[in-house]
């Protein structure tokens, strides 16, 4: 018997971790999305809306998507300088929902949801060099 609890325990704890390290809490579809558009950030909780990029191609939606999707959620306070860009998500519903950008060419890359400022989320190595292909289309 004390076998089995043992066993237990020993599963439940590594259920617990499992959760505790997921690495996103989006779980956006692409085929929900119809097009993205991207702007240059001007101050924070301000959207501008003069676009100087419309993706509406199925592969780049995906692509832009799926780094979002595999984005890992960065731990403690964030205190950052303003974006280099806004991504403007266009659901098929008609609803929106807006990032903000950071990719640099010698940085992997962030973005951070603009209704929840307090959270910034770490694009990975390979997410950020395709998000830049997608974004020199």
């Amino acid at each position: 018997m004390k076998k089995i609890f043992t066993a237990f325990l020993a599963i439940s704890l590594l259920g617990i971790v499992l959760i505790g390290c997921s690495t996103s809490s989006f779980n956006i579809k692409s085929k929900e999305v119809s097009t993205v558009k991207l702007s240059y950030f001007i101050d924070f909780h301000r959207i501008p809306e003069n676009f100087i990029k419309i993706f509406d191609d199925e592969k780049d939606i995906k692509g832009i998507i799926d780094a979002i999707n595999n984005s890992e959620e960065l731990e403690g306070d964030v205190d950052i300088d303003g974006a280099d860009y806004n991504l403007h998500l266009y659901f098929n519903d008609g609803t929106t929902k807006v990032f903000y950008l950071w990719i640099e060419e010698s940085y992997t890359g962030s973005i951070m949801e603009i209704e929840n400022t307090h959270t910034l989320y770490k694009l990975s190595n390979n997410s950020a060099e395709k998000l830049r292909e997608i974004l020199k289309k």
